[in-house]
């Protein structure tokens, strides 16, 4: 008998990937015996010492493919206006639907986690025929990003989702094209803030499956948003354990990290990193928050334009304009 599988992904970089196989290794050793599991590499840089690494933490029921997706990345960013602003890592998620046609369902995970629980449970949710399935933004209950939410991208706070985990609806996402929606959401606007997690907000806009924040455990000190269980930890928005052993939920990264076949580098990129890197790292919360104070109150931002889009399409209906709001052609 043919045991269900899990199809999971992760998108990282020859720098990001010894930090990336704790996350990959923590999945695996809460994997459940009675399901196969089939993680997915994207990347475009990846070292042949690299994969043969993550390879080897292939068991019997989890095996490891590595994809590269040079090809991909540089046919998207050929019909982006923007193409300096971005990583390629930045546009891998988006891939996944498209690449990989034989998946109906998948998980997309980010590669700062740290995994407490079997991801087939996450995988199981019943996404009702959502695009996705993703935990609210734990920063959005911050009055600045809150602003910004509201104002600037036209989504309720408590609506806005953390894009670092997503139960993706692969065969929604190709019927409604989400590919060409956001490349003509790049042409139209540049999002300062959260780059992809805003555009992925705006075209998955009420077409959300919210899932417990135990998927999602955000590492926010004194924010009081520490309730529930911790199936997997995400060092997003925080000082990574890596470089501050201070950071919250550390402990479950450092537990996993001296197993990886990548234990030594990261040892000595933790005593490397200088007390000056960790106050910058730390500082760039004060700068987020900035950025969605000025966006919030940009007579120009997003929600304003489109705005004004919708009511010169209202003034003039002779106008052709495109899914975006935006005047492609008239007479």
């Amino acid at each position: 008998m043919n045991k269900p599988l899990v199809p999971v992904f992760f998108g990282f970089d020859e720098r990001f990937a010894k930090f990336a196989s704790v996350a990959i290794l923590s999945l695996i050793e809460h994997t459940d015996p009675k399901r196969n599991y089939r993680i997915h590499i994207l990347h475009t840089d990846l070292s042949k010492d690299t994969q043969d690494k993550i390879l080897s933490m292939e068991r019997r029921n989890v095996s490891i493919c590595i994809n590269d997706v040079n090809e991909e990345i540089k046919e998207l960013v050929s019909h982006l206006p923007v193409r300096d602003y971005y990583s390629p890592s930045t546009y891998y998620r988006l891939l996944i639907a498209d690449k990989f046609p034989l998946y109906n369902k998948a998980l997309y995970i980010d590669s700062d986690t740290a995994i407490n629980e079997d991801v087939g449970k996450l995988f199981d949710v019943n996404l009702h025929n959502h695009l996705v399935g993703a935990v609210n933004e734990a920063v959005m209950r911050i009055d600045e990003a809150a602003l910004y939410s509201r104002l600037c991208l036209g989504i309720d706070n408590k609506k806005y989702f953390n894009a670092g985990v997503l139960v993706i609806n692969c065969k929604k996402w190709r019927e409604v094209d989400v590919m060409r929606q956001f490349i003509d959401l790049v042409h139209f606007y540049t999002f300062r803030v959260a780059q992809d997690q805003d555009y992925l907000n705006v075209i998955c806009k009420d077409d959300v499956q919210y899932i417990s924040r135990s998927w999602n455990m955000e590492c926010i000190k004194d924010w009081k948003i520490r309730e529930g269980k911790r199936y997997l930890i995400h060092y997003a928005f925080a000082a990574k354990p890596w470089h501050d052993i201070q950071t919250l939920y550390s402990q479950y990264f450092w537990d996993t990290a001296f197993r990886s076949p990548f234990y030594m580098e990261i040892k000595e990129v933790y005593a490397s990193y200088t007390l000056e890197q960790l106050a910058n790292e730390k500082r760039v919360p004060l700068n987020v928050f900035k950025a969605c104070l000025e966006e919030a109150n940009n007579p120009d931002n997003y929600l304003c334009l489109l705005q004004r889009r919708q009511e010169a399409k209202e003034e003039d209906p002779e106008d052709i304009f495109d899914e975006a709001g935006i005047i492609v052609a008239g007479v």
